[in-house]
């Protein structure tokens, strides 16, 4: 069961062996583990299910343009701006 969104850092600051061995926590680096620590198992099926339907709607949105049109070259630089936002 998760603690709530963005409490992974301060919860593991908490940890008394994390801390002498590597010093204050800065930030997590596993997705998959933070969302499991901050919003347990539903959280981390709700995230999944989300980036399902995401890829879902823009593959549909891609297949329905046509491929050497102008919005077809704009849709491509939105989901590169979108998926670099989000990773």
């Amino acid at each position: 069961m998760g603690v709530g969104a963005g409490s992974f850092v301060e919860r593991l600051s908490r940890v008394y062996a994390y801390t002498v061995e590597f010093g204050n926590p800065v930030e997590a680096h596993g997705l998959i583990q933070k969302l499991m620590a901050e919003t347990g198992l539903f959280g981390l099926v709700a995230m999944v299910i989300l980036l399902m339907v995401a890829v879902r709607e823009i593959c549909i949105t891609w297949r329905l343009l046509k491929k050497h049109r102008e919005e077809s070259q704009a849709y491509m630089y939105l989901v590169a701006a979108a998926l670099g936002a989000f990773v």
